[in-house]
């Protein structure tokens, strides 16, 4: 079996996750995956999701079946699919589902350490959350969390878990930052999308505090413009919509959790919306503009 340790969730598998180096713990696990192959591919001709009380069953017609069952996910993958396209999954949709069982909450996001807390990018899928997190990675920025960001209330403060230090980029990205792709491992063959592993010197393997969030947003606009957002009201709204998988949420009744979480964030945190011309391209100079905005802040 291997073992990870997760957003500080222990796990372990008996099949190995895509770059993710093992982690050795004594203590019972929170997590227990156990996958096999399945030889009836044929029988599953489209994608599928239910989840509703203690059901969680996830299909995904080229990949495999992806069941929940208390702190057991078992997968049932077929024969031609990748080990990174199970990964995937496991490290999308299912470790969502047991952050909010285990009363983490998974923000939408990637985020980056600097000695007044964590940086958070949020926004909607295919707005260059992962792309600005691996530009800030290559100024030697430490990276806390890709695609998902977890938050957790304790003794009555907001905690920030590190992940895991690899992250998913895209092929133009990584021409940028003059990665070699064919020495990558494509997450998805129906995506031009890599996994990238992050040297340990470059992760921040610990817990911090949040400090300032910036929300991408797509204007038709001709040039880059950070406001920041000083209502309370309006923090909440935006963090609600970039909480990760509401469907998870929503059925596991962590909606306490979700309202406790934000409301404690929105009375001292900065957050700022950066609008964007939808065509914009120079993500370096934004980049540059979103680091000079922190550090003077």
């Amino acid at each position: 079996m291997f073992k990870y340790k997760i957003y500080d969730l222990k796990i372990i598998s008996n099949i190995s996750l895509s770059d993710i180096e093992e982690y050795n713990f004594d203590s019972k696990e929170d997590i227990k995956i156990i996958a096999n192959q399945y030889n009836n591919a044929k029988e599953i001709v489209k994608d599928s999701f239910i989840i509703k009380n203690d059901i969680f069953e996830l299909v995904i017609k080229d990949i495999g079946i992806f069941n929940i069952v208390e702190n057991n996910l078992n997968i049932y993958y077929f024969k031609e699919t990748r080990n990174e396209e199970i990964s995937l999954y496991i490290l999308g949709t299912c470790i969502g589902y047991f952050l909010y069982k285990n009363n983490y909450l998974p923000l939408h996001g990637s985020s980056i350490y600097t000695d007044k807390g964590a940086v958070f990018f949020i926004g909607d899928s295919g707005y260059g959350k992962s792309t600005i997190l691996n530009l800030f990675i290559k100024k030697n920025y430490k990276m806390i969390s890709d695609d998902v960001i977890a938050l957790k209330k304790i003794n009555n403060e907001i905690i920030v878990f590190p992940s895991f230090p690899r992250s998913k980029i895209w092929k133009d990205t990584a021409n940028k930052l003059d990665i070699e792709v064919d020495n990558l491992k494509q997450i998805y063959k129906r995506l031009d999308k890599f996994s990238y592993p992050i040297p340990k010197n470059l992760f921040f393997n610990s817990t911090t505090k949040p400090y300032i969030i910036y929300e991408l947003l797509h204007y038709d606009i001709d040039k880059v413009i950070i406001e920041e957002v000083k209502n309370k009201f309006e923090i909440v709204k935006r963090l609600y919509k970039n909480t990760y998988r509401l469907t998870l949420m929503n059925n596991l009744k962590k909606n306490k959790l979700q309202f406790d979480i934000i409301t404690k964030i929105s009375n001292f945190i900065k957050f700022k919306k950066i609008y964007r011309p939808k065509n914009y391209n120079c993500i370096d100079e934004l980049v540059i503009l979103i680091e000079k905005d922190f550090l003077s802040d």
